[in-house]
């Protein structure tokens, strides 16, 4: 009886354990998208070119998509990706991650 419950109960812990692992990943990787968010949102808002802020910030989050809106007086940065989980077997099964940050223009006289 002790061997059927351990044959099943280690498999169960090895699932657990990695579930565990994939969400530390993805606080991991919405964090970067975070810091990617305000860092091209705080580039644009000091007068850095669009182009040149999103570049720099693709380098910290290669497979993101960074969105860019001129809202006047302020800037809106939106970054996302979509993370699949660590097991091939479940590979369709993707989290979209999404941060947005907006932060008012410095304006320099």
């Amino acid at each position: 009886m002790v061997i059927a419950e351990t044959a099943i109960a280690i498999p169960a812990l090895a699932v657990v354990a990695l579930v565990l692992a994939w969400g530390v990943s993805l606080m991991g990787t919405s964090l970067t998208l975070a810091d990617a968010a305000r860092q091209v949102a705080r580039d644009i808002a000091r007068g850095v070119p669009g182009d040149d802020a999103v570049s720099a910030a693709q380098a910290r989050a290669p497979e993101a998509v960074i969105t860019v809106e001129d809202l006047g007086d302020q800037v809106e940065v939106a970054v996302a990706r979509a993370v699949a989980p660590p097991v091939p077997a479940l590979s369709g099964l993707t989290v979209p991650l999404r941060q947005t940050v907006v932060i008012p223009r410095e304006w320099l006289w």
